[in-house]
């Protein structure tokens, strides 16, 4: 090691003796310093020291003396050690020399310790040692001097122990501390690599043989041997080393080789393989050897690939392409035959083998029975030359359409000369198969003619389309067992030939023939006959106009009119006693000596006194008219809430009930005869602010500050209005500014709120006339002494006139009518918070839950005076934690201010700071938190609201805009919950009311309305004794799947529902014989994850969980039949 010494003095080192009598020296330092290195091993402990002279630079060549005492440290011993060494098998091995060197040792005493794990030690020599142990063995321990140990590592013998194939000889030799201050000893150490080199194992050619397509297992270390009794072959060392050409070998356990042929393969193949002898822990040599195998053939079955079930039309011919193969024959020699298992459908003769598109094709030709449908099973079978076949079914469905008329019905009523009747036409697919192109053709029955309004949609035919032309109704496609109705409606005329009793409609229903002819033309038309009332048929009509003729046809105040009244008979039998009677409108009084008759007498309206008009007319024949007249006079004035009159009459007999006129001029039936009154003034009023003295300057009204009002009176009617007054009273939070009223426009009188003291408005404008308008002007001046932060000062005028009731003025700047004018006058700043949340589904399920991902937006309006220091915070829940919305940006963004706590992922409180917000501005902060990977039991929803403050404004909270509640908590829902609903629909197959042997359809639709896929949804249920499950029609839906079904129960399941997504079933059950009033059916829905089963709900009621109910008809068809409307003419 190296001393280096700094000399006390300013001088500089000149010169240095070196080198030493033990070591050399060096000048160092800036030649201040001298650095003193002795050699090595070497030490002046219990001697004289080492010494050196050196002279200073101080002009006195004066020589210095330094001695340098050297301590003595002991050496490790050093072990001189030859490499690894070849050692043969189970034979004795003489070790080249390892030599031991100690440079302070000496003659002291060194302790060595010499091991190996598999064999033994022999030392060379002993003379010298002490202590030794185990010389001969495993582990050999003794001590001595140096030159002893020399003498005993020069050629040390190693004999392995049997089986041992791998071993280390450790040395450790120690000096104990022979000289230097470790006395405790210092130790050197090593270890020499002993390879054992194994014997080669024996290993041996194999041979196995086996048939094609066939596993074969050799068991390749059967003749194998170690090549030493002490050793084993090793299964585990089993490999193969050149692979199979024609198969492939993998070695299994216990040395074993499974050799799979390729498919089809037979003849010669061979692979070589490696296997290694072993100690039982260490691997020894390997050798390889060959295994030569033979595949013997096999004829293989021909294939037949599956064939598609499908359906066709009846009638039609169907050719089925199949594929065929055989490994060993050639396709095109292979014979193919096919069997029906319903030969009155399909017999054999009908089924044909034809050749196809290559040797691998073949066609199957089918051909169905004419006029007949069903299901039948065909099985098509292919034989080789050496007699293997193969076999495979597929099914047909022969299909037909069966378009029927199910009834034409009118409801079971009659009709009179005028009126209009429906005809409700019923169709039907009766047959297997769907028909297309389905048309419906009605003819417009004799005497009548075709009625749109009443009829439905779609029918080719326009309105009052005359008798005998017919009506196509295009219905398209008609799917097997569906069913449909239209509504066909026609008007008997008004005049009917006596001899006519009754008119008939004649219905049609046809397809285009796409998918085969119709199984049953024969109902393919239906009819139905209604009687024709021709008993008594009184048509009273009442019209009203301005009298004298050739009046202003404007009826206004104390106008005169003139009512005129038909009675007419269409029937066929005499309308007897008949009496009409009239009162007239209360705002309308009789003109008493105006009735006339064309028949009959007056016995009310014409004397003195009389109020109403009564007419006894007697008898009414067939087709005769009857004419009344009367006139009434409009009250002057009419009070302002009427805007017209009324007025009705009704006529009464002996054979018939109560009759009441129409008004021919209006589309309703028996109306009254309305008349509208002539337009009188219409005054549209609105009052709009502003700020006229903005004395802060701030833009916003401020106590103080002076408000304009403006107020417009506009008659927007077409008369004039007269005496129109508008008054106003201020606000109690304003003082009028007396002097500044004033009005433009139409003539107007100022007649308070200029003059000393006052404090109203009122402007009086004598006439206002129709168009003309009004604009009157005033100014207050806000209260100095407000409270609170934000005051609304109100303020609404009134408006009164002859002849109008009292209006008041409307603010045009809010949707409400008739609304004071509200101005907003601040006396501080005022913050408003939103706070919305934005989820990203990462998943994505459909659902907001743990891991997803929430966008916040806070905005801040400021809608006060100018706010100073304003600190946003907003506290996160602890289940959110911030995360960047794009990789590198910010965790918080602000459009105004300082962020100043949101910067790192580890914050828990965003926080922004804004020096100044003014009046009207805003600030946007968005920042974005992911929802905890996992959510404590209950949780919910994740909610979270911030706070806003600024110099001498409170803390408010955020509101949530998108919900009703004001400065609510932003709450967003992690709770993934499965919510289902199952409404259901239930319509008898054949429309209308359903009767015993009837169909009703089921459809029910189940919902998952929550937050979570709901998993293996099923439906079951138990029908009603009084029904049965038509189980071969259901529908699972798509899907869906039938686990079960019976004429009484069924199981319905679908693997997955997710969130948002419905599943819609169909089912069709029949009504038994024994029903007759109501069938109920109900089914259960069920979840694997839903907690609680639910019932299908009848969608038809209010009323919540209900079973479906249908009523039965078991009566006379006209019990509970719907009637067609009747409109009188």
């Amino acid at each position: 090691m190296g001393i280096e010494s700094s000399l006390e003095t300013t001088d500089t080192v000149t010169h240095a003796d070196t080198p030493t009598a033990l070591g050399t020296t060096q000048i160092t330092g800036n030649q201040r310093d001298i650095e003193y290195k002795p050699n090595a091993n070497v030490c002046t402990t219990g001697g004289p020291p080492d010494s050196f002279t050196y002279q200073l630079n101080n002009n006195t060549a004066t020589n210095y003396t330094a001695d340098v005492i050297i301590n003595c440290l002991n050496d490790p011993p050093v072990l001189t050690l030859p490499g690894a060494q070849a050692v043969t098998f189970e034979t004795a091995k003489v070790l080249p020399p390892i030599e031991v060197k100690d440079v302070d040792a000496g003659s002291s005493i060194l302790v060595f310790n010499l091991s190996v794990s598999s064999g033994t030690v022999d030392l060379a020599s002993t003379v010298g040692l002490t202590n030794v142990v185990g010389n001969g063995t495993a582990a050999v321990s003794g001590e001595g001097p140096l030159s002893s140990l020399n003498a005993a590592f020069n050629g040390i013998t190693y004999t392995p122990d049997s089986g041992a194939l791998a071993d280390e000889l450790n040395i450790t030799v120690d000096d104990q501390g022979a000289t230097g201050s470790n006395a405790s000893g210092t130790t050197g150490s090593g270890s020499v690599m002993l390879n054992i080199t194994a014997p080669q194992p024996n290993v041996q050619d194999d041979i196995a043989s086996g048939p094609e397509d066939t596993n074969i297992l050799v068991t390749v270390l059967g003749n194998d041997t170690p090549g030493a009794a002490s050793l084993s072959m090793d299964p585990a060392s089993v490999s193969v080393t050149a692979a199979p050409v024609d198969g492939t070998a993998i070695p299994q356990a216990s040395g074993v080789i499974r050799y799979t042929p390729d498919p089809n393969f037979n003849g010669a193949d061979s692979f070589q393989y490696e296997a290694c002898n072993t100690n039982g822990s260490v691997q020894g040599a390997c050798s390889t050897a060959t295994v030569t195998l033979t595949i013997t053939p096999v004829n293989d079955s021909p294939t037949l690939v599956a064939i598609s079930d499908f359906q066709m039309v009846e009638g039609a011919t169907h050719t089925q392409e199949i594929t065929v193969g055989d490994v060993d024959h050639n396709p095109g020699t292979l014979t193919v035959t096919a069997v029906s298992d319903n030969g009155t459908l399909l017999p054999n003769a009908d089924i044909t083998i034809l050749a196809g598109s290559g040797p691998t094709k073949r066609l199957i030709r089918v051909r169905p029975t004419d006029g007949l449908t069903g299901v039948v099973n065909v099985t098509v079978t292919v034989t080789d030359a050496a007699s293997a076949s193969t076999n495979r079914t597929f099914k047909i469905t022969v299909v037909a359409p069966d378009v029927t008329i199910r009834n034409v019905t009118d409801g079971g009523v009659s009709v009179r000369p005028g009126e209009t009747i429906g005809y409700t036409v019923r169709y039907a697919n009766d047959g297997s198969g769907k028909a297309e192109g389905v048309v419906l053709k009605v003819t417009v029955p004799a005497y009548t003619t075709f009625d749109q309004a009443g009829s439905s949609a779609g029918w080719s035919c326009s309105d009052n389309a005359p008798a005998g032309t017919t009506c196509t109704m295009a219905i398209g496609l008609v799917n097997a067992g569906n069913t449909g109705n239209r509504i066909f409606a026609v008007t008997l005329n008004s005049s009917v030939p006596s001899g006519v009793s009754e008119i008939q409609v004649d219905a049609e229903v046809q397809d285009d023939g796409t998918n085969g002819d119709d199984a049953n033309p024969a109902n393919n038309q239906d009819s139905d006959k209604t009687p024709v009332d021709r008993s008594i048929l009184l048509k009273i009509t009442k019209r009203d106009a301005p009298w004298p003729a050739g009046s202003d046809s404007l009826i206004e105040a104390g106008d005169t009119l003139l009512y005129t009244i038909r009675l007419e008979n269409t029937g066929v039998t005499t309308a007897e006693g008949v009496v009409l009677q009239d009162t007239p409108d209360a705002h309308s009084p009789l003109v008493v000596g105006s009735v006339t008759t064309s028949k009959g007498s007056i016995t009310s309206g014409n004397d003195a006194g009389n109020t109403n008009v009564a007419v006894n007319i007697g008898n009414i024949a067939t087709d005769e008219t009857v004419v009344i007249t009367f006139r009434v006079q409009i009250v002057d004035p009419v009070p302002d809430n009427i805007t017209s009159i009324s007025n009705q009459a009704n006529v009464i007999g002996q054979n018939f009930a109560s009759i009441s006129s129409d008004d021919p001029d209006s589309a309703d039936i028996d109306d009254a005869t309305v008349t509208t009154l002539g337009s009188r003034a219409v005054l549209a009023i609105t009052k709009i602010d502003q700020l006229v003295n903005d004395s802060n300057g701030n833009g916003i009204p401020s106590p103080g500050e002076t408000l304009g009002y403006t107020v417009k009176i506009e008659n927007q009617g077409q008369a004039p209005a007269s005496n129109v007054v508008f008054l106003d009273t201020p606000d109690t939070s304003t003082t009028l500014v007396v002097g500044t009223v004033s009005s433009s426009g139409a003539a107007a009188i100022v007649t308070d709120g200029n003059g000393s003291g006052d404090t109203d408005v009122r402007v009086t404008i004598p006439t206002l006339g129709a168009g003309e308008a009004v604009t009157i002007s005033f100014n207050v001046i806000i209260d100095n002494q407000l409270t609170g932060d934000i005051v609304e000062v109100a303020n609404q005028g009134q408006v009164t006139s002859t002849l109008l009731p009292l209006m008041l003025t409307d603010d045009p700047d809010t949707p409400q009518a008739n609304d004071p004018t509200l101005t907003t006058v601040a006396t501080r700043p005022v913050l408003r918070m939103t706070k919305r949340a934005v989820v990203t589904d990462t998943n994505p399920d459909g659902q907001s839950g743990p891991g997803d991902l929430i966008d916040y937006t806070i905005v801040v309006r400021n809608v006060g005076e100018s706010a100073q220091n304003v600190v946003i915070n907003d506290e996160l829940s602890s289940l959110l934690t911030l995360t960047p919305t794009a990789a590198g940006s910010d965790l918080v963004q602000t459009s105004r201010g300082t962020v100043v706590s949101g910067l790192n992922a580890a914050d828990d409180t965003v926080r922004v700071t804004i020096t100044e917000l003014g009046n009207g501005e805003s600030a946007t902060i968005s920042f974005r938190v992911k929802i905890a990977d996992t959510l404590p039991a209950g949780i919910q929803t994740v909610a979270n609201q911030a706070t806003v403050l600024a110099d001498g404004v409170s803390a408010s909270v955020s509101d949530n805009p998108d919900t009703g509640a004001p400065n609510d908590a932003t709450t967003t829902s992690v709770t993934a919950d499965v919510i289902m609903r199952a409404p259901m629909k239930d319509l008898a197959a054949m429309g209308g009311l359903a009767e015993p042997g009837d169909e009703i359809v089921y459809n029910p639709t189940i919902e998952n309305v929550g937050n979570r896929t709901a998993e293996n949804v099923r439906i079951t249920g138990t029908l009603s004794s009084d029904t049965e499950l038509l189980f071969d029609t259901i529908f699972p839906g798509s899907g869906g799947q039938i686990i079960s079904a019976n004429a009484e129960n069924f199981e319905l399941l679908l693997p997955e529902l997710q969130s948002g997504q419905t599943w819609a079933v169909q089912l069709r059950v029949r009504i038994r014989g024994t029903a007759c009033s109501a069938v109920q059916n109900q089914f259960t829905v069920s979840a694997d994850n839903m907690t609680v089963e639910i019932l299908t709900d009848d969608q038809d009621t209010t009323e919540p969980n209900d079973p479906n109910s249908t009523s039965i008809h078991c009566g006379s068809m006209l019990d509970g039949i719907l009637l067609p409307i009747i409109r009188l003419q």
